[in-house]
């Protein structure tokens, strides 16, 4: 039979499938039946799932109604747009026949995706008379949907597009790529981020799926955020070809000679994280016949089977890197490192590590004294404290309150005067409900309601409202609840915003109190150096140092948010730092550097009334100590002759 005959063929028994519905094939069967690779060393090839064999916890995840998302991190030119793309695009679109929205950056980039990746694809497939003659898509140009002769539509949407344009179009099936450059707050935030506006136009399907992939960029990249914080975090173990333990593959395994860049390719090998010999490629390439997926909070047991549950998640992510591909040679990576490891270019190091390793770049000189949502997270899972809970040797109790236009933020936090170790103990929001004047009151008092119910039986020992909004309502307020202070936060040059008469009270660097016209005691804090004090102590390697700030082990994700929507930006001199806004909602974070300044404030009070404590004690045991003076008058009133002293 010719191949003319054959695929006439095929496209009879797909004109047959539409009049009789068979049940459909599962995406490796179809990949490796319909999928010819469009360009690489094994061009014009038929997808085979088993040349890579991790590929199978992919399709198996598409395939899994468990997984509403699927997220990979991987890395370039080694097959991840073909595996988390282009072969689930032509799945949806013709085996399932159902539309699908393509989300990217910018739609500048919709003709060139569509033209040099996806279009080749299926123009190398049995589907390519299922490509549009005419109208978008036919020849290529600006287009945003392209509509195939089966009736379905790949739509495009761009990260620019809006909420308006985006809500106009639903489909069951969503893909994505380069979401980190899509991920940014659009206009004044008055809009969710693009990815998520992109995401919702599939929430009318129960059983929707969105398959995302993206080299990665940083720890707060969105790809990170969804495959390994939010995700399940899966990370692939492969065995020794030696001692049969199954482990991780990473940089700090590969092992080379850096003589030069030639030695190192010549002298490439993988070292045994257990038994400490060293694999040749060959070896390498046996132990990725046998991969296990290990998910966050799982492990591998010495008999080699995963242990333990699924994270608590819908949220399928997975991380692999170049030693997983065989598309690559250890000798090549060797030499790529040898480059990197020897280059003075920031930009050559960044690279090799997003670009070939897959995980997120961190700048020692820039990016130093940076918490990330990772940090906290590992802070909660390896935490002996749960909200609500006041800790035995918690003192002290600080509420503070961030006010925002109808709704206010809200967190106390336990601290120990002595140590200045602290802990969150609860935070959530009271909205305002109206918008009257009556209704902002009501939320204050509501607020002071939360703060006097306490906390196992002990109220807050300091109460600190934010006063930057509404101070009309909050003034006369807080004059009337005196067991309330009043803060503002300033930055690096703002002492212009410093109202009221002259400091009654500061503590250098951190806060200074100032009596304001209307009588009310005002806190202005400096802020930039309580959030700093915040994430250093959230970085504090042991927690038996002072000043340790603990996690909870049940803060949700809008919290580790809020406490890392700040980054701090440093000077090319890597010596004065400005906070940048990395997220739009802080105000857990300002909550927090609030606290810090209330501790500062509590700390010496105890110290003075711990000191004055003591010299009442001192000047009671000299008097008690001093002998008693025998008088040598008839008394206090009278003189030897009997005369009343004069007082």
């Amino acid at each position: 039979m010719s191949a003319t005959m054959a695929y006439d063929n095929n496209l009879f028994n797909i004109f047959r499938g539409r009049l009789y519905p068979q049940l459909s094939r599962d995406i490796a069967t179809f990949a490796s039946e319909e999928i010819r690779l469009p360009k690489g060393p094994r061009r014009g090839m038929l997808f085979d799932p088993d040349y890579a064999p991790f590929n199978h916890f992919i399709f198996d995840a598409i395939m899994d109604d468990r997984w509403r998302k699927v997220s990979i991190v991987g890395p370039t030119q080694n097959g991840k747009t073909t595996i988390a793309t282009n072969i689930p695009l032509l799945y949806y679109l013709f085996e399932m026949q159902e539309d699908v929205i393509f989300g990217l950056p910018s739609m500048e980039l919709a003709s060139g995706m569509w033209l040099e990746k996806l279009k080749p694809v299926i123009e190398d497939s049995i589907y390519r008379d299922m490509l549009p003659t005419k109208g978008a898509g036919s020849r290529g140009g600006n287009f945003t949907a392209v509509r195939f002769k089966n009736g379905v539509t790949l739509r495009f949407m761009g990260a620019g597009g809006g909420a308006e344009q985006m809500s106009s179009h639903t489909a069951k099936y969503i893909l994505l790529t380069e979401i980190d450059k899509m991920d940014q707050s659009r206009g004044e935030g008055t809009e969710a981020d693009p990815v998520s506006l992109i995401q919702n136009r599939c929430d009318a399907f129960e059983d929707s799926k969105i398959v995302m992939e993206c080299t990665v960029t940083n720890e707060q990249g969105r790809i990170w955020q969804e495959s390994m914080v939010h995700g399940s975090g899966g990370i692939i173990h492969v065995p020794c070809p030696k001692c049969n333990f199954f482990q991780e593959l990473n940089r700090e395994g590969l092992i080379f000679n850096n003589e030069s860049g030639l030695v190192a390719e010549e002298t490439a090998a993988y070292k045994c994280c257990k038994c400490e010999e060293l694999w040749t490629n060959s070896d390498r390439l046996e132990a990725l016949d046998t991969p296990k997926l290990v998910h966050r909070g799982q492990y591998i047991d010495n008999s080699g089977n995963v242990v333990g549950e699924l994270p608590p998640t819908k949220n399928f992510g997975m991380h692999y890197n170049v030693l997983h591909s065989p598309m690559q040679s250890l000798s090549k990576t060797a030499g790529q490192q040898w480059e990197a490891d020897r280059s003075d270019l920031k930009e050559v190091k960044k690279a090799m590590i997003q670009s070939k390793w897959a995980i997120p770049y961190r700048d020692e000189d820039i990016d130093r004294d940076q918490i990330s949502m990772q940090t906290l997270r590992k802070l909660a899972d390896g935490s002996d404290y749960r909200l609500r809970e006041v800790p035995s040797w918690c003192d002290k109790i600080i509420f503070s309150v961030d006010i925002q236009k109808g709704y206010s933020f809200w967190q106390a936090e336990a601290y120990n005067m002595e140590s200045m170790h602290s802990v969150v103990l609860e935070y959530g929001t009271v909205d305002q409900r109206d918008e009257s004047d009556a209704g902002f009151y009501n939320m204050l008092q509501e607020l002071d309601d939360i703060a006097m119910e306490g906390w196992d039986n002990k109220t807050s020992d300091l109460k600190m409202i934010d006063t930057g909004y509404r101070y009309d309502l909050i003034g006369p307020w807080m004059k009337r609840n005196k067991t309330w202070f009043g803060v503002k936060g300033i930055g690096q040059g703002q002492r212009n915003k410093l109202t009221g008469k002259k400091e009654i009270y500061k503590v250098n660097g951190i806060f200074g109190i100032r009596i304001q016209d209307d009588g009310n005691r005002i806190w202005f804090i400096e802020v930039d150096n309580t959030k700093a004090l915040v994430h250093d102590r959230y970085l504090i390697e042991n927690e038996t140092i002072d000043c340790f700030r603990h996690v909870p082990q049940d803060v949700d994700i809008t919290w580790i948010k809020s406490m890392t929507a700040e980054a701090r930006e440093w000077d090319e001199l890597g010596e004065e730092f400005k906070w940048k806004k990395v997220r739009r909602r802080n105000d857990y974070l300002d909550c927090a550097s609030y606290a810090i300044a209330g501790a500062y404030f509590l700390k010496a009070k105890t110290e003075r009334i711990d000191a004055k404590k003591k010299r009442d004690v001192v000047s009671r045991e000299t008097k008690r100590k001093q002998p008693e003076r025998k008088s040598t008058t008839h008394g206090n009133w009278f003189s030897s002759s009997g005369a009343r002293l004069k007082k």
